[in-house]
């Protein structure tokens, strides 16, 4: 079982909307090389006649977890180093924050002596 192309989906919207039949659309793709079943054909209408849209639903389920700024991020370390590794690129990451945090440690403990 193959998807419908989005041509052959629009192929049908367009005929559909010269008033062919579902049989005279299946007819009319057939004699331009497209394999289609009158099913298909239904579905296509019905579903574009329910939301006069072609595009799928978004899939129910788990959203993604990485967001934009994840990604510009990992794409930033990958420029940096085009063989660096998903492990290295949390190592780099915790170790920058460990630096972070020394510092901020060393900071504090320096203006608690100073005070």
């Amino acid at each position: 079982m193959t998807r419908t192309s989005e041509y052959t989906k629009l192929r049908i919207i367009s005929l559909a909307s010269k008033a062919k039949s579902i049989n005279a659309i299946v007819h009319q793709l057939k004699e331009e090389d497209t394999k289609i079943t009158r099913q298909t054909v239904a579905k296509v209408l019905k579903k574009y006649r329910g939301s006069e849209t072609l595009a799928d639903k978004t899939a129910p389920g788990r959203q993604p977890t990485l967001t934009r700024e994840h990604m510009d991020f990992i794409d930033s370390k990958m420029e940096e180093n085009d063989a660096l590794t998903s492990i290295g690129i949390i190592n780099s990451q915790a170790t920058t924050q460990l630096h972070s945090y020394t510092a901020n440690c060393s900071t504090a403990a320096n203006s608690i002596y100073t005070v």
